[in-house]
């Protein structure tokens, strides 16, 4: 009986729990960011996932002091 009621009391927290999972890094992107050699190519990667901003207004050649600073 209390499924019944499980959307009353937990749905919405359901839903943004799976909205940030949608957001999350795929298995795909995963690979292509492990397969970056350069600074300039991981802020590649990044633009084509939810992550885009992170590093959008960085200049190049970027540092890895920048990306731990962030």
């Amino acid at each position: 009986m209390n499924e019944i009621y499980f959307n009353a009391y937990a749905g919405y927290l359901e839903g943004v729990v799976r909205g940030y999972r949608d957001g999350l890094i795929t298995a795909p992107q995963y690979l292509n960011l492990t397969q970056c050699e350069t600074m300039d190519d991981l802020k590649l990667q990044l633009a084509t996932t939810d992550y885009a901003s992170f590093l959008q207004n960085e200049p190049s050649p970027m540092s890895t002091s920048t990306l731990s600073a962030r």
